[in-house]
């Protein structure tokens, strides 16, 4: 059955804290594979049906060559200017290419350069939200960068007030926001007035657009700047979780696939039935 929902995977950046040089989202991890791919996989798996793009800018033939070595039904959008044009206009060129596919309700908006928790991936996925919903995890101890601090109404999901001044008492704004075909036209005429972020956006109508909050497990997402972030996430994937001394199955997945090529679910879409 054919989801409703899109998912849109923003890969145009340019990654000037990485160094911009290359796609970051390209750069190996374990076995190989970089944060895109292994996002790729994760919905080829969870969500085979579900329509997914990705918006490509900087390096846009690296990226487009290794989405189309992956799968022929994930499409690509976007070119080489997004590479130094704001996220939100990134998110707008995703947004027209799906524009003419009127069963879309909204699209869920995900980052190519983001490790993201097979669970959180599955909430996304299982979530029928006719207005926007933003993730929010716990701050990170030690995190910098730009956080999105949110304010959360107390007993609800429902979302207060957003920014970079808020406190991030009850979490922080996670690199996942759904967008309903409804504000769809509201993100171009944001791009139009300058604003450049998603929070800016959601900011902007609040309080009279009812915004729900999604909240993640603590490092369910992890987002990819520097090469610090870099060598964070291999540790992250590579190392045993707390208590057990046996490899994690995700990565013993990784290593198989790194030996052996092998692309599980595409083969089990593929195999024959038994008998």
């Amino acid at each position: 059955m054919t989801s409703s929902h899109a998912i849109l995977i923003l890969a145009a950046g340019q990654g000037r804290r990485f160094g911009g040089h290359q796609q970051k989202s390209l750069v190996p991890l374990i076995g190989g594979e970089g944060s895109l791919r292994r996002l790729l996989r994760q919905l080829l798996l969870l969500a085979p049906h579900t329509k997914t793009a990705v918006v490509v800018g900087h390096r846009a033939s690296a990226v487009e060559a290794a989405v189309g070595a992956l799968s022929s039904t994930i499409s690509c959008c976007g070119d080489a200017p997004l590479a130094n044009g704001s996220p939100l206009t990134t998110i707008v060129a995703g947004i027209e290419s799906l524009a003419n596919d009127r069963h879309l309700q909204g699209a869920w908006v995900l980052f190519a350069d983001t490790l993201y928790h097979p669970q959180a991936l599955e909430r996304f996925l299982a979530s029928d939200a006719d207005r926007p919903l933003v993730a929010s995890q716990p701050a990170r101890a030690g995190a910098a960068g730009d956080l999105v601090g949110l304010r959360i109404e107390p007993g609800s999901s429902r979302l207060l007030a957003l920014g970079p001044e808020v406190p991030p008492t009850q979490g922080v704004m996670a690199p996942a926001v759904y967008w309903p075909r409804s504000l769809w036209g509201s993100l171009a005429e944001a791009a139009d007035r300058g604003r450049a972020l998603q929070w800016q956006v959601l900011r902007d109508h609040l309080p009279a657009t009812a915004v729900k909050v999604l909240p993640l497990q603590a490092n369910h997402t992890f987002d990819i700047d520097t090469p610090d972030d870099l060598a964070e996430a291999q540790r992250i994937l590579v190392a045993p979780q707390a208590g057990r001394s046996a490899t994690s199955l995700p990565v013993l997945l990784a290593r198989l696939q790194a030996a052996t090529d092998l692309d599980l679910g595409r083969w089990l879409r593929a195999a024959p039935p038994p008998g």
